[in-house]
């Protein structure tokens, strides 16, 4: 399960990104997010704040690791010229509140299902 969503890397700027969901084991559930940034290979697993804008407008936050990434040919000028995985090491939370695995399943769905009527 995944969804496109504004994505902020520690304290940068707003970038667009993929959250996807990929295992959905009640409380907590694993996540990662894919986005592009500037080359971080130093910081290669390596725990960094996420924060995710959805598109209903909710803002979700957690930690992330460096899992990947995957440099781009001839793009160096680019701010943002790597494609990287991050992987959530912990929950998503909502508020400074920890988001059980069933709402955050919820949440998406929902958001997915509005997004195919629009």
């Amino acid at each position: 399960m995944s969804i496109e969503v504004m994505c902020r890397i520690d304290d940068g700027p707003l970038r667009p990104g993929e959250l996807e969901i990929a295992q959905q084991i009640a409380p907590l559930v694993s996540w990662s997010v894919t986005t592009r940034d500037k080359s971080r290979s130093d910081e290669l697993g390596s725990d960094v704040a996420i924060e995710l804008h959805l598109p209903d407008s909710t803002v979700w936050t957690g930690e992330a690791y460096l899992a990947d990434i995957e440099a781009e040919d001839e793009r160096s000028d680019d701010e943002f010229s790597v494609r990287v995985q991050l992987r959530g090491s912990g929950p998503l939370r909502e508020n400074t509140v920890p988001l059980h695995a069933d709402v955050v399943v919820a949440r998406i769905d929902a958001m997915l299902v509005k997004h195919q009527a629009d």
